[in-house]
């Protein structure tokens, strides 16, 4: 009944317009077989607060596991988003800008050694920070390096 009516009253005020939102929350089931599992009693209130709270403080996109919320934003949005959040909930465990890659490309043998290369000697340069790659590779090209 809560759910339903922060869900109704969401699109109410259109806050969800233009937003991405992913929120797993509530127990959790590991099978054991075909027929048995194993649960807890979760009532998932937690993942539900931090999906309104991320909402309310401008995130494109939620995603919530056993390990944690991961609240995705606009790089602008960044500080007003963080600082919001960690009014509603307390300190996060950390918040930075990462890049999120939309286009992934497939490589090669070939192509894998060169990008390794090249990863490895920026890797290796202290004035660059972090390295960050959009490649797919086959688990046999993988095996292979």
């Amino acid at each position: 009944e809560e759910i339903a009516s922060l869900a109704a009253k969401s699109f109410e005020t259109n806050i969800l317009s233009g937003s991405r939102l992913l929120v797993t929350a509530g127990p959790t089931r590991e099978a054991i077989d075909p027929v048995r599992y194993i649960s807890n009693r979760s009532s998932g209130r937690m993942g539900y607060a931090v999906a309104m709270a991320a909402i309310e403080a401008g995130a494109e996109d939620v995603e919530s596991t056993e390990d944690g919320h991961v609240i995705w934003c606009a790089d602008s949005d960044l500080n007003d988003v963080s600082t919001a959040l960690e009014s509603a909930l307390g300190e996060s465990e950390s918040t930075k800008l990462v890049w999120k890659p939309t286009i992934s490309t497939d490589m090669d043998l070939v192509g894998m050694q060169k990008l390794m290369k090249l990863i490895d000697a920026l890797e290796d340069d202290d004035d660059i920070q972090r390295v960050t790659s959009n490649f797919e590779a086959s688990d046999e090209v993988m095996d292979q390096l």
